[in-house]
């Protein structure tokens, strides 16, 4: 935090013991423009501007039908079948 690395983020109770601290040492870091607090509007509330890409289009593969698939094993079976009778 003093360096500029890290910003103070979800802080949930019980665990406060050291916030004070720590936000002293995210407003020094702050006060010198040090690392992520040198880019304006960088580190905010919400988390970092530009860490966050675009979803990108999602891409559909497409599978087979079940009734395909269906198909394809009752054939088989069927194939098994007159195989079998034939021996």
């Amino acid at each position: 935090l003093k360096e500029g690395l890290a910003r103070v983020a979800y802080v949930y109770e019980p665990n406060t013991k050291y916030l004070d601290t720590y936000k002293k040492d995210e407003q020094a870091a702050k006060d010198k423009d040090l690392k992520i607090w040198s880019k304006n509007g960088y580190a905010t509330d919400k988390g970092f501007n530009g860490c966050v890409t675009k979803p990108k289009k999602s891409v559909s593969v497409s599978k087979p039908a079940q009734k395909s698939v269906a198909t394809h094993q009752s054939e088989t079976h069927k194939s098994n079948s007159s195989g079998s009778a034939s021996s």
